[in-house]
């Protein structure tokens, strides 16, 4: 088994690091790949990280891992992390460790020109994956869980680099019983049966309960991975023949059709949205953005969404675009001048058409970002419609007092190179509307509103 997955994972005649801590499982994974290593050519290099958590113990631990190096005739690079001390906000012990860990096995990878780091992860490791994923809501991808073949989880460390899990297919008692068989003697580590940690609650409390409705429960939810997997695999595929008639790559980003977009499947559509999501922001995008960008593409021209390392998404009438903010080219027409509106009617200006409609006051709210509704009588009748001017103030709605324009299309992430574009509807008493952004305070519908005056703007 452990022949065909380093040969299914094109692992011939190269450096290949072992991850090994010692236990049962590392120690399994170490003595397979050395008893078939050399029949493929691999140039095994053993990695051991001490998390400094377990003082003496970890120390003994690295220790047993140098002396198996020695017998097997193996270089190993022994690594120390303090763990503890490294969490970065909002990480738990585990997360850290893992973090660091792959960190770890990443350099030591790139130190011996490997194209992959072996892993002993095995099936009872894969139903506690499965589970925890389960348990935080994730998707098809998470309860597809671990590959026999990964791409690395950080791929920020070390690109191009990959995961071999030669073991998954095995269950713990099987690689406790080649252990036995080989007259190994792993080390034990104690912190595996504290149930502090998320992963030994599902290991020694969720899973035996599950045996006692199905005593192969765990060895079920192997099977369902397995078929997640497949399913996960081929909508990937679909994903990748569909991506290109949706996006189309441009140097400041991406831009999406949103006709293309709409047409798709939802289960091919959010997967089109997370591909291009990470393609155009390169940070780390989650769920809720790409549940956020799926929504606001199914709705009206003019949202905007702010999105990791500095990019924002913005939903125009036919497209989305995806990219830094102060490098997205501008979608809107430009003003050409200051143009008196007609109240009510509609007055063309510029590549917009402004519709002004009076009415009784009611419980409508404005249709989208290029809808008002303003109070007649504070804002008045002679409005004009222009673009900002040097010493522009507004009053956001919600705020007591008014503030700088330019400061407000900098807290509302206006890009930069739009700021000139944006219409205003404006009135004797100051700016009433900054079209795709807010109303003014002052010029809000109230219960003392007699006469509601209606602004909607829409490409001419």
């Amino acid at each position: 088994m452990t022949r065909r997955c380093l040969a299914a994972a094109g692992l011939r005649a190269t450096p290949l690091v072992v991850a090994t801590s010692g236990g049962p499982d590392s120690m399994a994974l170490l003595y397979s790949i050395a008893t078939v290593g050399p029949s493929l050519g691999l140039k095994l290099h053993m990695a051991h990280l001490n998390h400094r958590l377990r003082g003496a113990q970890a120390t003994a631990d690295a220790r047993y891992v140098l002396q198996a190096a020695g017998r097997l005739g193996l270089p190993c690079t022994v690594g120390s992390a303090d763990v503890a001390g490294a969490r970065a906000r909002g990480e738990t012990l585990e997360q850290a460790a893992r973090r660091l860990r792959y960190q770890f096995l990443a350099a030591v990878a790139r130190d011996c020109g490997a194209p992959a780091v072996a892993l002993g992860h095995t099936a009872n490791d894969q139903a506690e994956t499965v589970l925890l994923h389960l348990a935080r809501g994730a998707g098809l991808e998470g309860l597809a869980a671990m590959r026999p073949l990964d791409a690395w989880p950080f791929p920020e460390q070390a690109p191009g680099l990959f995961v071999v899990r030669p073991l998954l297919a095995l269950t713990r008692p099987e690689v406790e019983d080649y252990c036995r068989q080989r007259r190994l003697r792993p080390r034990r580590d104690a912190s595996n049966e504290s149930l502090l940690f998320r992963r030994n609650v599902v290991r020694h409390a969720v899973l035996p309960a599950l045996a006692r409705v199905n005593p192969r429960a765990a060895e079920a939810i192997v099977r369902a991975a397995a078929l997640l997997r497949a399913d996960a695999d081929y909508l990937h595929e679909q994903t990748t023949l569909a991506f290109p008639h949706v996006a189309r790559e441009h140097p400041w980003g991406l831009q999406l059709d949103r006709r293309a977009l709409a047409a798709l499947p939802p289960a091919l559509r959010g997967r089109v949205l997370q591909r291009a999501l990470v393609a155009a922001t390169k940070g780390e995008v989650t769920a809720r953005h790409v549940e956020a960008l799926a929504a606001a593409s199914a709705g009206s021209a003019g949202v905007q969404l702010n999105l990791p390392g500095g990019a924002i998404a913005y939903v125009d009438y036919a497209t989305i675009l995806i990219g830094r903010a102060d490098e997205l080219p501008c979608t809107l027409p430009a003003l050409p001048s200051t143009t008196a509106l007609a109240v009510p009617g509609e007055t063309r200006v510029g590549g917009w058409c402004c519709h002004a409609a009076v009415g009784p006051p009611g419980s409508e709210v404005a249709e989208d970002r290029w809808s008002a509704r303003l109070d007649l009588a504070r804002v008045g009748s002679t409005l004009t419609l222009r673009s900002r001017r040097p010493g522009d103030r507004f009053q956001p709605l919600g705020m007591d007092q008014a503030k700088k324009l330019q400061d407000f299309l900098v807290d509302s992430k206006a890009p930069r190179r739009w700021r000139d574009r944006i219409p205003l509807a404006a009135g004797s008493a100051g700016i009433a509307w900054v079209a795709g952004y807010r109303i003014a305070h002052w010029a809000r519908v109230t219960s003392a509103t007699r006469e509601v005056l209606e602004l909607r703007l829409v490409r001419d």
